[in-house]
């Protein structure tokens, strides 16, 4: 998604369904930029290292405030308003819990640069949707690439379908060709043989405490 806002590809793929030969005035890259990823968990942590293959700066927010590698910089939810301004890309990867639900607003978007882009790849009420879509019309922020939403499927009437700033997916970005297995090699396999053997399973445990 970050790519494809970058680039501009939604817009190419447009524009060649009306066989239209035009720049679209794309001069933008992620090289050497900043990437602030919010919720630095085992997809944040994978997010950071590709980013650090495109040379960016990485600020992560986690709740604990531990350092991560590939993450430059490490900040708590407290100081989210810190970490926004300094952005280029903003990319959600948390969980939903009464601490997450409507982290982000109308407030939270005037602290973006106008130029940032937002990625929610998380769950759909992170977000205070309507004033997203308010932001993204007064041009707050470029863009965003959504993957998910306060209501799924996403309905027709939605104003986000209509806003050439905004690629939506539906809820597919953690789908690739070897998920099941990864999920049966690497998740299920070790808990079951932990379970078997009278051992606590351990691997992506959840904490019903914190929700995730």
């Amino acid at each position: 998604l970050m790519l494809a806002l970058t680039r501009k590809v939604d817009t190419y793929i447009k524009q060649q369904q009306t066989r239209t030969w035009h720049h679209a005035h794309m001069k933008q890259e992620i090289h050497e930029k900043t990437i602030g990823i919010i919720g630095v968990g085992k997809i944040g942590k994978e997010t950071a290292k590709i980013a650090k293959a495109f040379g960016m700066t990485v600020l992560g927010m986690r709740n604990s405030g531990k350092s991560e590698e590939f993450v430059d910089e490490m900040f708590t939810q407290k100081q989210l308003i810190d970490l926004l301004p300094r952005c280029d890309y903003i990319v959600v990867t948390l969980p939903l819990t009464p601490e997450t639900r409507n982290m982000f607003g109308k407030n939270e978007f005037k602290l973006m640069k106008h130029s940032a882009f937002f990625i929610n790849i998380g769950r759909g009420n992170l977000v205070i949707q309507n004033e997203m879509i308010q932001a993204l019309k007064d041009k707050d922020i470029a863009g965003a690439g959504l993957d998910v939403f306060e209501t799924e499927p996403l309905p027709e009437n939605s104003p986000l379908w209509e806003l050439n700033n905004v690629i939506i997916t539906p809820h597919t970005s953690g789908n690739t060709e070897f998920y099941d297995q990864r999920l049966i090699q690497d998740i299920f396999m070790p808990n079951l043989k932990d379970y078997l053997n009278g051992k606590t399973p351990s691997t992506n445990l959840l904490d019903y405490k914190k929700g995730y």
